[in-house]
């Protein structure tokens, strides 16, 4: 299996002076392009999106970049795995009193597993900086 690890794509980066963010993904995807039909997955590990707070950012990286590497290798988009970085997290939405809970009560992992595993209100709002994140996976995978 041939895998291709691309992390901290940060789109709508400010942080872009040299060049466009187009630009990087054409030079990306023409590259890609010669490994098209021998690459079986690929792998991106975070911050596709430089701030989580806006639905309408992880829509657009879907379509100009997750979209155009998955055709410039012809895999499907069932064949990219993402996961969340720090940056795609709606900080926002950030519960202060949860993440004190959190440095106080969550200090091994039996604490961190009986957490899980109880589903109770706090860990529902522990997910509240996902939604933007999750719904654009949901959107990649349909």
């Amino acid at each position: 299996m041939k895998i291709i690890h691309i992390s901290d794509f940060h789109y709508k980066s400010r942080s872009y002076e040299k060049f466009t963010e187009e630009g990087i993904i054409d030079e990306l995807c023409t590259s890609l392009s010669n490994y098209k039909k021998s690459i079986d997955l690929v792998i991106f590990t975070g911050d596709l999106v430089n701030s989580g707070k806006n639905i309408g950012d992880f829509n657009e990286a879907k379509k100009f970049f997750i979209d155009k590497i998955a055709k410039s290798l012809d895999i499907t988009n069932n064949n990219i795995i993402i996961c969340p970085g720090n940056h795609d997290i709606d900080r926002n939405s950030r519960l202060e009193s949860l993440e004190l809970f959190f440095n106080n009560n969550i200090n091994s992992n039996q604490a961190l597993n009986e957490f899980t595993n109880e589903k109770s209100k706090d860990y529902e709002n522990s997910f509240q900086g996902f939604i933007n994140y999750n719904n654009m996976s949901i959107l990649i995978h349909n």
